[in-house]
C-alpha cells in the first residue's frame, strides 16, 4: 500500500499508481474518453479525425505519466494534452495551405512529394481529401479571384505587376485575393 503525502493531491496519487497499473489507466479511459471523443469532435469536426487525435491523447497520456506532478488535476491535464494536439495538428495543416494552393493551380510539381520519412497513410488520406476540397474550390472561385490568387501565390508577383497586368487598382486584387483565400480556408 502506498502512502499519502500530507500535501499531496488524489489526482497526483492515482497518476502515479497509473504507472504500475493498468487497471487505473483502464479507469481512466472509462471516465474520460467519452468527453475526450466529444471536444475532439467538436474541435475536428469529423470522427474520424477526432477518434485518431483522441488515440494520440492517450498514447501522449500514458507516455507523459511519469512527468505528471499533480500541479492540475488529472482530467485537465488530459483535456489539456488534447487541445494541444489538435493545435499543432491545425497548425501543420495552416502552414501547407499555400503549397497546396499552389500545387493545384499550377500542376506542375506532383501533388504529393514524400519524403524518406513518409507520413502515416491517414495523413496520407487526409492530403488527399484535403486536395480534392481544395480543387473543387478552386474551379468555384470566380475567374478573376483565380487570376488574382494564381498571379501573387503561385507565380509570386508583387501587387504592382499585378495590378498592372490585370489593369485594376491595388486595393481591389487585395480585395479579390483576400476573398479567395477566405473562401479557400472555410472550405478546409
Amino acid at each position: 500500500m502506498r502512502i499519502v503525502q500530507p500535501n499531496e493531491t488524489v489526482e497526483s496519487v492515482a497518476a502515479r499508481s497509473i504507472e504500475t497499473d493498468s487497471a487505473a489507466l483502464r479507469e481512466l479511459v472509462r471516465r474520460y474518453h467519452r468527453s475526450l471523443l466529444r471536444r475532439a469532435v467538436h474541435l475536428m469536426r469529423s470522427r474520424d479525425s477526432a477518434e485518431d487525435l483522441v488515440q494520440e491523447t492517450w498514447a501522449a497520456v500514458v507516455e507523459g505519466l511519469a512527468n505528471f506532478d499533480g500541479r492540475s488535476t488529472v482530467k485537465t491535464w488530459i483535456f489539456q494534452i488534447l487541445l494541444n494536439n489538435a493545435r499543432n495538428l491545425r497548425r501543420a495543416r495552416r502552414r501547407t495551405f499555400v503549397s497546396l494552393v499552389s500545387e493545384l493551380v499550377t500542376g506542375e510539381k506532383p501533388l504529393v512529394d514524400l519524403p524518406q520519412n513518409a507520413p502515416s497513410p491517414e495523413r496520407l488520406l487526409i492530403l488527399k481529401e484535403t486536395m480534392g476540397c481544395l480543387q473543387r474550390e478552386l474551379q468555384l472561385l470566380p475567374p478573376k479571384q483565380r487570376v488574382v490568387l494564381n498571379l501573387r501565390v503561385i507565380e509570386g508577383l508583387e501587387h504592382q505587376e499585378v495590378s498592372r497586368r490585370l489593369r485594376m487598382t491595388w486595393a481591389n486584387q487585395r480585395l479579390l485575393l483576400h476573398r479567395a483565400r477566405s473562401r479557400l480556408r472555410r472550405a478546409l
